[in-house]
């Protein structure tokens, strides 16, 4: 039974160690250094990025902040998620910018179409639980004098 219960651990270890997707060191340091400046921790095996002429775009998610309590230890300041993109456009950094999270929308994928960057997941409807979204939904950007804005409809 112990050895059993020891496999299992094994095996269900190695499932939770995914490797997290690979981005170009440029973009690893972006996320790396918004990750320590708002104290949380960045769950990396649900980055998406996309790579093109344009440069290289990811979204990722940013677990625990703590933002401007400096007493807690980092990554200790809740269960909360939050979804950022940043990327290198055109040679260029472009800082982080919130496009998703607990609560108001869970981002599923991004791709880029005609210079607009389309990030595609589900937004809550009124009577939906945290745990499950139902709007299927759009959100679109462009890069414009080196940061993401949003493109409204």
């Amino acid at each position: 039974m112990k050895a059993l219960f020891f496999i299992s651990l094994i095996v269900f270890s190695s499932l939770a160690s995914a490797d997290c997707p690979s981005i170009s060191p440029e973009v690893e340091r972006l996320i790396s250094k918004h990750a320590a400046d708002v104290r949380g921790g960045e769950y990396c095996e649900y980055r998406k990025d996309i790579k093109g002429d344009f440069g290289e775009i990811a979204l990722y998610t940013i677990e625990g902040a703590c933002y401007k309590d400096k007493v807690s230890p980092q990554c200790s300041c809740g269960n909360h998620f939050t979804r950022y993109m940043v990327g290198v456009v055109n040679g260029k950094p472009v800082p982080s910018i919130h496009v998703g999270g607990k609560g108001w929308f869970l981002t599923r994928d991004i791709q880029v179409n005609g210079g607009e960057i389309e990030i595609s997941g589900l937004l809550y409807a009124p009577k939906d639980p945290m745990c499950c979204p139902s709007v299927s939904s759009v959100m679109k950007y462009k890069v414009a004098e080196g940061a993401f804005v949003e493109v409204r409809q």
